[in-house]
């Protein structure tokens, strides 16, 4: 069997690089033939964990390589659109970072090149839509088990990301306001929000918030951030995201009322707690696991189907287009409407 070659053009998000090269190595269907990257030690370092495999300080030389049919761009913001767009137009398959762009111009160049070129395109802002977790809860919503969905909270408490596995000391890219969109809170809340469009299966329609720094005073970009969001179905949800907390407050708090039911999730616990979905009674389940199933797995089957992603780019564009309307609201202080 012929490997699909996977070339990773850019690895500044190294919190999904690592799992990707060993999510890559371990399909058999796939083939890590190419790291780039413009820091000589953090090249070495993912390099070594894949093996026989050729480096680059240039992200052109992996797009360009024939034997590489799919680009994984994990590029720091201000590149990430870029690459995705000299992927496309090389006519290789695409799995981006999140967010997709820094800017709605540029996500709207990236859907281009992507539907004239017909390559795959998935952000993984859309990754949770194959959790086997957020699998069941739609069904159960969709099932009515616990009636019609009214509100949802989601609210991660971490500390600021570490500029590289294992660093501690120091800023990284994603508190730079030059290479990044906004700061703690998309840095977290692009997933959330694509999470709560699947499950609620409805756009977003208004949107309103706060961000600050609340630890952090010297940083350029907010360490804190809380949206309220409207849905077209009715649904009113909120979304919080933090640098400004110990790290290891990490874990989402999720909580979905609706109207016979709640699905409770508190990662600290590791526990899921259930309201009219096996009775009328609180119930204590384990939280289940993620599932084996990556977005290199997804990407595959959608190749040999000829499918679009669970997530294709029109909907990691709209993830991108809600966040930035928070920063609208924010620096507004309004209610924008989508």
């Amino acid at each position: 069997m012929t490997k699909i070659g996977v070339g990773f053009a850019a690895i500044d998000h190294w919190y999904a690089a690592f799992p990707t090269i060993q999510n890559a190595l371990a399909n058999e269907r796939t083939q890590v033939v190419a790291i780039a990257h413009t820091d000589p030690a953090r090249l070495a370092d993912a390099a070594s964990t894949a093996g026989d495999v050729a480096t680059a300080d240039n992200w052109r030389e992996v797009v360009e390589r024939n034997d590489v049919q799919i680009v994984v761009n994990l590029a720091s913001s201000e590149l990430i659109a870029e690459i995705s767009i000299a992927a496309a137009e090389a006519g290789k398959h695409i799995l981006s970072g999140k967010p997709m762009a820094m800017t709605l111009t540029q996500a709207d160049a990236i859907v281009k090149a992507v539907r004239s070129s017909g390559v795959l395109f998935m952000a993984l802002d859309g990754s949770g839509r194959l959790s086997e977790p957020n699998r069941s809860f739609k069904r159960w919503i969709e099932e009515g088990r616990i009636g019609t969905p009214l509100t949802a909270t989601m609210s991660l408490l971490g500390g600021l990301p570490m500029p590289w596995r294992n660093q501690r000391e120091g800023y990284s890219w994603w508190v730079d306001p030059q290479r990044a969109p906004g700061g703690a809170w998309i840095d977290h809340a692009i997933y959330q929000i694509d999470t709560l469009r699947y499950l609620f299966g409805g756009e977003v329609v208004r949107i309103s918030g706060e961000m600050g720094n609340l630890v952090h005073k010297d940083l350029g970009l907010e360490d804190w951030g809380r949206a309220l969001l409207r849905f077209e179905g009715g649904q009113i949800a909120t979304v919080e995201d933090t640098w400004a907390s110990p790290p290891s407050g990490g874990g989402v708090l999720t909580e979905i009322v609706g109207t016979k039911g709640v699905i409770h999730i508190d990662p600290r616990m590791r526990k899921l707690l259930l309201l009219g979905i096996e009775g009328e009674s609180w119930v204590e389940r384990d939280l289940p696991p993620r599932g084996p199933f990556t977005v290199i797995d997804h990407l595959l089957e959608c190749l040999e189907e000829g499918k679009d992603p669970i997530s294709p780019v029109e909907n990691n564009r709209t993830n991108l287009a809600v966040c930035l309307a928070f920063y609208e609201a924010t620096r507004e202080h309004k209610v924008v409407v989508l």
